[in-house]
């Protein structure tokens, strides 16, 4: 499925080929922050079309073009430069867009079927890179079960047991999520048939810096590949168990430290209620933008000779 690396080093002209496309998406990415910052939904979308038209895979531009306006808007937030309701904004924005660029992915599957499953733990409002992920895997002909944000580990069990996946992405992107990410885990690997599991988000990232090497997919780019290898090669119960015990330990040790990068907002102000509220919104939106392209793309392959 995969070319052997000795091959690809072979290849200067991937390289340079790469590069370019670095370059690319950089500049698209400039544009892109800039329109998350202004709240431009026509703006934003316009401009991964653009990066589209220029021949960037859409994995790509999700961890080069629309990732950065995040991360950026993210800190603008951290800042006080930019409110609860920009941040939502400007996640709301780049659902829409990822919608819109979601059929170029299923164009190019490859049917090879095994089921993931993808979820935010209790109390983890912030998936957008999860979805990213379930967007990629699914284009890569993987059957994404995709939970969303805050499931109860009991839910999360339940969904495993009736859906039996071989690998369960988890994320935490707050510190606060920690705890309840540790208990997911741990949970899922008491089951009988208990999947490979895969972590990612910010918070785990930087977990990673302190020295707690976890089971992680980091960018779209590397996603399909690295489930490949997990799936064929699960992490063992008892190693993943002493990083478990790791990652806690620094998590208690460092938690105000990481808190730093980011608190969650105050679920009883006001004005988070609303921009949720339009968040979600933007979400259901989505979704269905999704289905429509599933249901699109099946017919299509039902009406080839």
């Amino acid at each position: 499925m995969y070319e052997d690396e000795n091959v690809r080093e072979q290849r200067p002209e991937d390289e340079t080929e790469h590069r370019h496309g670095d370059e690319l998406a950089e500049g698209f990415a400039a544009g892109f922050e800039d329109a998350l910052e202004q709240g431009d939904a026509l703006s934003a979308e316009s401009i991964a079309l653009e990066a589209l038209a220029a021949n960037l895979e859409v994995e790509r531009i999700y961890d080069h073009v629309i990732a950065p306006g995040l991360i950026r808007i993210g800190h603008l937030w951290q800042s006080g430069e930019a409110s609860v309701a920009d941040e939502h904004l400007a996640t709301a924005i780049s659902q829409q867009v990822m919608a819109s660029l979601f059929p170029k992915m299923l164009l190019k599957t490859n049917q090879d079927h095994q089921r993931i499953m993808l979820a935010g733990p209790a109390g983890e409002d912030h998936v957008l890179g999860l979805r990213m992920i379930a967007d990629t895997l699914e284009g890569a002909g993987y059957d994404v079960i995709y939970l969303g944000p805050n499931v109860p580990t009991d839910a999360l069990l339940d969904a495993c047991r009736k859906h039996k996946p071989r690998a369960l992405g988890l994320t935490a992107a707050m510190p606060s999520t920690v705890p309840a990410l540790v208990e997911a885990i741990e949970a899922v690997l008491e089951l009988e048939e208990s999947p490979a599991v895969f972590v990612g988000g910010r918070t785990v990232e930087q977990a990673r810096t302190l020295g707690v090497d976890v089971p992680a997919a980091n960018t779209c780019e590397e996603v399909v590949e690295f489930v490949a290898n997990l799936v064929d090669k699960p992490v063992l119960r008892e190693k993943f168990g002493r990083l478990l015990e790791a990652i806690y330990a620094e998590w208690q040790e460092k938690s105000s430290g990481l808190a730093e990068h980011g608190a969650d907002p105050d679920p009883e102000s006001g004005e988070l209620g609303m921009a949720s509220a339009f968040s979600n919104s933007a979400l259901v939106a989505a979704e269905s933008a999704r289905g429509a392209a599933r249901d699109a793309f099946r017919l299509k392959r039902t009406c080839l000779p």
